[in-house]
């Protein structure tokens, strides 16, 4: 089986891609692991290319500019002779469809519509205007869509009725953890939670300090790490339990979260939720929010769920995860790294491609 990958829209130090670079560089590493499966992959100047050994043809310009993004969006298979199966890992064909057995793309969220809706003045109109018009066009272009939990697979459906687009096959193959061969921890837990912070309005930095304030938990800290907004700086500066700390390295983070008795995931919403199940590997569990895609990788039954909407959910929520047992930790981390390996990942996706190419 033969599959060209096209990296050329993924350029990590200028777009908010990260988690999505960290999916292709799992799904084309285990892949390239496995034998009958030949990679290779698209490229430009600037992109991303996934520092494994493959084939790569390179376009011919830069695509860490709207220009050439744009170019090459549109144009890119004028370099691509007929493949097998073409891969999308972004999900995202606005333009020439390339000649192959099977297009597919990896649709990862609509958090795209849910700021659309939700935080309109968040993004310039004609930047959501052109991303709205990316997806519109690339959904039903694709022959088969893959996501990274029932939840997008969802949201897809939901996005293609909506407006009115053919919807095309899709099945979910979740992800695997990069985390997965990290050691469990098992030392004592220093007396402090963690929380992943940004600036994006879905991650709900600001709505948990608020929260935080009003907990009565004074020797217990709250750590947040990443970059947050001058009104978060603001209210951290007034509390003694928060500490705030820049961007950490991979090694810095995996510490940090091992190290701290919980992770605090306050997302509205998620594609995946994959800090949850980095968490459970190093033996940190997790607050998260209820009726969400973490809740649908961790279980409803997982201890640790809250409502945004209702504040008094939230202490409750954190004193359960406070008091699990570290036996209860390491059967979760267990299951989880099971259930959302690498090489479970690769089980599907194989199986999906299949499915297809059989059926056609």
């Amino acid at each position: 089986m033969e599959a060209l990958f096209y990296l050329a829209d993924q350029n990590p130090e200028r777009d908010r891609s990260r988690g999505i670079t960290e999916y292709t560089s799992g799904l084309m590493r285990a892949l390239g692991e496995i034998g009958g499966f030949e990679i290779s992959s698209l490229v430009s100047h600037s992109s991303y290319r996934a520092g494994i050994d493959v084939r790569r043809r390179t376009l011919p310009f830069r695509t860490d500019h709207f220009i050439g993004r744009m170019l090459a969006d549109l144009l890119h298979p004028l370099w691509v002779p007929p493949f097998p199966i073409v891969h999308y890992p972004k999900g995202f064909l606005p333009g020439l469809r390339p000649k192959a057995s099977l297009v597919c793309g990896t649709v990862h969220d609509l958090i795209l519509q849910h700021y659309i809706d939700k935080y309109p003045n968040s993004r310039s109109k004609s930047a959501f205007a052109y991303w709205l018009w990316v997806l519109k066009r690339s959904l039903p272009r694709f022959d088969l869509v893959l996501t990274v939990s029932e939840f997008s697979a969802t949201a897809i459906r939901e996005f293609c009725a909506r407006h009115r687009l053919v919807c095309p096959p899709i099945r979910v193959t979740y992800e695997g953890c990069r985390w997965e061969s990290a050691p469990l921890f098992r030392g004592e837990k220093l007396d402090q939670v963690i929380h992943l912070g940004s600036q994006e309005p879905h991650k709900q930095t600001a709505t948990l300090v608020g929260f935080w304030q009003a907990l009565d938990l004074p020797k217990t800290k709250l750590i947040i790490v990443g970059s947050v907004t001058e009104d978060v700086r603001r209210m951290v500066s007034q509390r003694s339990n928060i500490e705030l700390l820049g961007p950490q390295s991979e090694e810095e983070l995996r510490t940090s979260i091992a190290g701290s008795r919980a992770l605090i995931l306050p997302s509205e919403i998620e594609g995946f939720g994959l800090p949850a199940i980095e968490a459970y590997a190093v033996g940190t569990p997790v607050v998260y929010v209820r009726q969400t895609a973490v809740e649908e990788v961790l279980g409803s039954r997982a201890p640790g769920g809250f409502d945004l909407s209702e504040s008094d959910s939230f202490g409750p929520a954190v004193n359960e995860v406070l008091n699990v047992s570290a036996a209860q930790v390491e059967a979760a981390r267990n299951d989880l790294l099971a259930r959302f390996s690498w090489a479970e990942c690769i089980r599907r996706t194989i199986a999906s491609y299949r499915e297809f190419l059989c059926s056609t």
